[in-house]
C-alpha cells in the first residue's frame, strides 16, 4: 500500500498522470524459463491517457516477443528517485507508522 501511494504521488508530481495503481502477484514468466517462481508483486501505473492498456479497462500482458511492449519507457533514476522520497514522507504519517499496524 505504502509503496502503490508514493508511486501514484511520484508520478503525479513528475507530470505522469497515475490516477490509480493495480497490485498484481505475478510470476509465470519464470516457468517459461524453467524456473519455479517466487513472491514479487507488480504495480501498474494506470495513466489516465493511455494508448495502451487504457483506463480503467484491465490490465492484460501479452508475451514479450508479441512486440506489444515497443515503445515503452521504464522509470528513470529520477522517477525511482522521486518514489523513494516519498516513501520516506509516508513512513512517517500515522497512516503507515508499524506501532498503528501492531508490528
Amino acid at each position: 500500500m505504502l509503496i502503490g501511494e508514493a508511486m501514484e504521488i511520484a508520478m503525479n508530481s513528475r507530470g505522469i498522470p497515475v490516477v490509480k495503481v493495480n497490485y498484481e502477484d505475478l510470476g509465470n514468466w519464470a516457468w517459461k524459463k524453467g524456473k519455479k517462481p517466487h513472491l514479487h508483486i507488480h504495480l501498474f501505473g494506470r495513466v489516465e491517457n493511455a494508448v495502451k492498456q487504457v483506463f480503467p479497462e484491465t490490465i492484460y500482458l501479452p508475451a514479450r516477443e508479441s512486440g506489444f511492449y515497443d515503445g515503452f519507457v521504464a522509470l528513470d533514476k529520477d522517477d525511482i528517485a522521486e518514489i523513494q522520497k516519498q516513501i520516506a514522507v509516508l513512513e512517517n504519517t500515522d497512516k503507515y507508522d508499524l506501532k498503528n499496524w501492531g508490528l
